[in-house]
């Protein structure tokens, strides 16, 4: 079978695009462009891979491996190893949805124009054809998407990331022109954010949990009054926290997270006017 080599790499960019834009949404990321890209034509460029002799499942599977790491890396940039093996899964899982289907067709069909050599997918097929499956590709991921990942049903819903302790924690937060909680001593706004969404980075004690009466230097309380009632919260002051606008990540103006156990699930924290006004 003759491999041409354009398509190869067209095929295998589009895809590993599209692979790698839905790990970033569900990782519930936000990663400029121009590295998905990079990314994805770094993973087409190891598709050539397919024009050499047959590897070995053993070699084959280490460079795929290799390979995805790399891809990874120029994806997310720099991130802890635990982050750093959560994406790899989460990228394998998706893609074993896309090979599944791949080796159903190859090995139930065996359609021609159609290798599988070295991990890697190959069609030969017309450029109106290849448009069509590159469209379905696309629907497909994006139903997945709709389907499994959470994202901002409207205007109302902001992500927010918080770095405390060398830590950061990547947050929905609901836009609350009602929100006017404030720390009482220096007049700074709070967001109130749910426990389960900050203890990777927050200490494990009773306090954050709810015990008010365990407070410990530097942390503080904050008062709040709601509709049938009041009480404290336990909160402490972030080194930084941003909220993701068109451009980028944006430094939020200094405010204060008070933390609390109860939260709606379709978002973290209730974030202060001030902060994305």
């Amino acid at each position: 079978m003759v491999v041409y080599v354009d398509i190869l790499f067209v095929v295998n960019l589009i895809i590993n695009y599209l692979l790698i834009s839905l790990t970033v949404k569900l990782s519930r990321e936000e990663i400029k462009r121009k590295r998905l890209i990079l990314s994805a034509s770094f993973g087409a460029v190891y598709s050539l891979v397919l024009l050499l002799e047959p590897l070995g499942v053993l070699l084959s599977n280490l460079l795929k491996l290799l390979a995805s790491a790399v891809m990874m890396f120029i994806a997310f940039g720099r991130i802890k190893i635990k982050t750093f093996i959560k994406r790899m899964l989460l990228f394998y899982i998706i893609g074993a949805v896309f090979a599944g289907i791949m080796f159903s067709v190859y090995f139930l069909l065996s359609p021609v124009g159609m290798e599988y050599s070295n991990g890697v997918v190959y069609f030969n097929i017309s450029a109106p054809l290849l448009i069509i499956v590159i469209g379905v590709i696309y629907i497909s991921l994006n139903l997945f998407q709709r389907f499994f990942v959470r994202t901002a049903p409207d205007s109302n819903l902001l992500k927010l990331r918080v770095y405390y302790n060398g830590k950061s924690a990547l947050l929905w937060g609901l836009k609350d022109t009602g929100n006017s909680l404030k720390d009482c001593a220096a007049g700074i706004p709070a967001a109130v954010c749910s426990y389960n969404s900050l203890k990777g980075i927050i200490p494990n004690s009773e306090f954050f949990k709810g015990d008010i009466e365990k407070i410990t230097p530097p942390f503080r309380v904050i008062p709040y009054n709601v509709i049938g009632g009041g009480g404290l919260l336990p909160a402490f002051v972030p080194e930084k926290t941003e909220i993701w606008r068109e451009n980028g990540w944006e430094e939020t103006p200094r405010m204060i997270i008070a933390v609390s156990g109860k939260m709606p699930p379709e978002y973290d924290c209730i974030l202060p006017s001030e902060i994305y006004s």
